[in-house]
């Protein structure tokens, strides 16, 4: 994996914590390594809410939404009147939510791995 741009020692510094703990090298683990630089703030060229994007072997790309510091986006951009039928929603740890945060009824959770100081939304 390579992670390029001004964020690129801020996101690697959250990446090492995340790569302490058993969620080393998921999806999950990166993606939240992103978003907890993104709201410390500590890189003044980079923020806003992030971005996803997934690619599949059979098909299109799809954009999902992400609940970011409790608030709902699509492509980046603040979604105030959500239609939750086409859209797959993600919070910063990765996991399956609705458009307002919660955690839908059968999604896993993922857990912050101890010393983050971040919980689920």
């Amino acid at each position: 994996m390579t992670i390029l741009g001004s964020g690129t020692p801020e996101i690697e510094r959250w990446r090492s914590y995340w790569d302490a703990t058993s969620q080393k090298g998921t999806s999950r683990s990166i993606f939240s390594a992103l978003c907890d630089s993104l709201a410390h703030g500590a890189d003044p060229r980079s923020g806003g809410p992030p971005q996803l994007v997934g690619l599949y072997r059979i098909g299109n790309a799809r954009t999902f939404g992400t609940v970011f510091n409790g608030a709902a986006y699509l492509g980046g951009m603040p979604v105030t009147e959500i239609e939750n039928g086409n859209v797959e929603w993600r919070n910063h740890l990765f996991e399956r939510v609705r458009s307002d945060g919660r955690r839908m009824l059968q999604a896993q959770k993922h857990h912050v791995p101890r010393g983050l100081g971040r919980s689920a939304d």
